[in-house]
């Protein structure tokens, strides 16, 4: 009777202590993103993903995203600059095939190597009419990051390039259940990082300067203030996540009071079997 008890007691604990394990063949160690703003509105961005294998493997893939609504005229040059390091050394046996997604792009490196190989691939891109252009400010609403297979052990990105305004401020973005991110300036300069970001999720970057910074362009006349706007969807937003927040807490301590019950249901039963 105590192990046909004690047998219900292990099922019972299963439904709230669930760990899932899955045999992967590489991991992504880190990337890095570095996007230079020029005040005509154009810009770099390199790229910078470490992968370790632990099989052999076949090649690579990195891809940079154009999703949602994007400014007028925005695009990015579809020939990037890649390069390649095995292990530290450089490569140039590699083959890279560039597709248009449609709301991005894709970079296949042929590359094959072996099980334990350390791999880091750089694609530099430029883009084109990156800010949305308002009276008062220049607005970054961009995901760079969305949608990748594996999960990204560490994230850093470097936003730079305008010079050093006192109306600026930055964000960073990664949808509900997202991992929080942390965003420092240093003068003109902007750091995000994450921990570890989850396979399928994204990164957008959300940030203003004032309008001036992008003065090789021209204002239109029907442009309008924005940057009121800005701070009540960002407020919004910080609403939104500590609703969520609170409401995944106290999900959680329900969930753990009914599993320390049902333990202490069990345990009492055993005790007089």
């Amino acid at each position: 009777m105590k192990k046909y008890l004690s047998g219900i007691f292990v099922l019972l604990l299963s439904f709230f202590f669930v760990g899932t394990v899955s045999a992967l063949d590489y991991q992504i160690q880190s990337y890095q993103g570095d996007l230079e703003i020029q005040a005509n509105n154009t810009a770099t961005y390199i790229e910078q993903v470490t992968y370790h294998f632990d099989d052999d493997y076949n090649g690579q893939i990195v891809s940079l995203g154009s999703a949602g609504k994007m400014p007028e005229g925005f695009s990015i040059a579809s020939d990037p600059t890649v390069s390649v390091k095995t292990n530290g050394i450089t490569k140039s046996n590699f083959e890279p095939q560039i597709t248009d997604l449609g709301d991005g792009y894709e970079v296949k490196i042929y590359n094959a190597g072996q099980e334990g190989d350390t791999v880091t691939v750089t694609v530099t891109w430029k883009l084109s009419n990156l800010l949305f252009l308002h009276k008062d400010i220049a607005e970054l609403k961009w995901t760079p990051i969305s949608d990748w297979e594996e999960k990204i052990k560490s994230v850093r990105i470097k936003v730079w390039g305008l010079g050093s305004w006192s109306t600026t401020e930055m964000y960073a973005h990664t949808g509900y259940f997202g991992q929080p991110t942390v965003v420092d300036r240093n003068g003109a300069d902007y750091w995000i990082q994450l921990s570890h970001l989850p396979s399928g999720k994204k990164v957008e970057l959300h940030g203003y300067w004032d309008r001036q910074a992008l003065h090789q362009v021209a204002q239109n006349p029907t442009e309008t203030d924005y940057l009121k706007k800005f701070q009540e969807i960002e407020e919004k937003i910080a609403a939104q996540n500590k609703a969520l927040a609170d409401e995944i807490s106290t999900k959680m301590n329900r969930s753990w009071l009914v599993a320390a019950l049902l333990v202490f249901g069990v345990f009492w039963v055993l005790k007089f079997v």
